[in-house]
């Protein structure tokens, strides 16, 4: 597990062992403050037994318990599900003033997720998944599931199985019962080739991103909640890097990426739209064209 540097962080726990087995090992180090932060999806009939492990474990160790209690239904969507799992992990941070947010995504996650955004006709970026947040921290990144399992029973670590983890109508479940299995049958290193490759992607991500950063704060003049942007300096530029540059000036105004029809949509306003002409993004935010800025700002 990589070092974090002392701090407060707010720790995501399922009861799974990959979670569990995390706040076992964080409890050891000297220098942490430590909040854990428990999601309730009440999905499964006995999601109140996970809760209550994940309480009773933090209470052991004297560790402040936020719990969200979502009451979802059965059909409701993995993205959905994710997304109010994060917005709440954001609301515990801000409440605490934490300085990172630490998720038990591991090695096995890492692969699951870029084959999952190959199935799904992935941009680059979803070849170097688990980047582009510096608030989330993933300190498992590099452990392989099976060390995780093998430290919790070294350690009687408590956990609880999650059976929606066998039920392969979810992609992800069939990739990692059955895709996964039989490329381990295929090849004895195909594991270790797809890493690197994803490490090489994750890489090239990082630089890309610093680039991009460095490109807006050169051109973009930030307001409290808005920027504000020379036409012509966003229409100078190839589509596909424009693209990019709208969609990281969308997540440093909102935390988020836009959906891609979304960005696209706004790089073409950006470019040709006349005076006045606005673009609602969503429910919050919108782009307004001068004759020669754009304006990106919430509604």
């Amino acid at each position: 597990m990589e070092e974090l540097q002392p701090g407060k962080y707010i720790v995501a726990v399922s009861g799974g062992v990959d979670s569990m087995a995390l706040l076992h090992m964080l409890v050891q180090r000297p220098g942490l403050e430590l909040v854990v932060a428990h999601v309730n999806h009440g999905m499964r009939a006995d999601a109140s037994k996970d809760e209550a492990l994940v309480q009773e474990f933090a209470a052991w160790h004297n560790l402040a318990f936020f719990v969200a209690r979502l009451n979802l239904s059965a059909g409701t969507s993995e993205a959905a599900a994710r997304g109010a799992r994060y917005r709440f992990l954001q609301q515990c941070s801000k409440k605490v003033n934490a300085c990172g947010i630490l998720l038990a995504h591991h090695q096995d996650d890492l692969i699951e997720t870029a084959i999952l955004a190959i199935m799904r006709g992935t941009g680059w970026r979803g070849l170097a998944p688990f980047v582009g947040n510096v608030h989330y921290l993933r300190p498992l990144s590099d452990t392989p599931k099976h060390e995780l399992i093998g430290y919790a029973r070294r350690h009687n670590v408590p956990w609880r199985e999650d059976s929606t983890n066998v039920n392969e109508a979810y992609t992800r479940n069939y990739i990692r019962h059955t895709l996964m299995p039989m490329l381990d049958q295929k090849s004895d290193d195909w594991r270790n080739a797809f890493l690197q490759h994803i490490r090489d992607q994750q890489e090239m991500r990082r630089k890309i991103e610093v680039e991009l950063i460095e490109w807006l704060d050169k051109h973009v003049v930030y307001y409290n909640k808005s920027a504000n942007l020379r036409r012509y300096d966003l229409i100078m530029l190839p589509r596909g890097v424009a693209y990019e540059l709208i969609q990281q000036l969308f997540r440093q105004l909102t935390g988020n990426s836009f959906e891609r029809h979304i960005a696209e949509a706004a790089v073409v306003f950006a470019k040709v739209s006349k005076p006045k002409k606005v673009l609602q993004l969503n429910h919050n935010w919108q782009l307004k064209a001068e004759s020669a800025n754009v304006i990106v700002d919430a509604r």
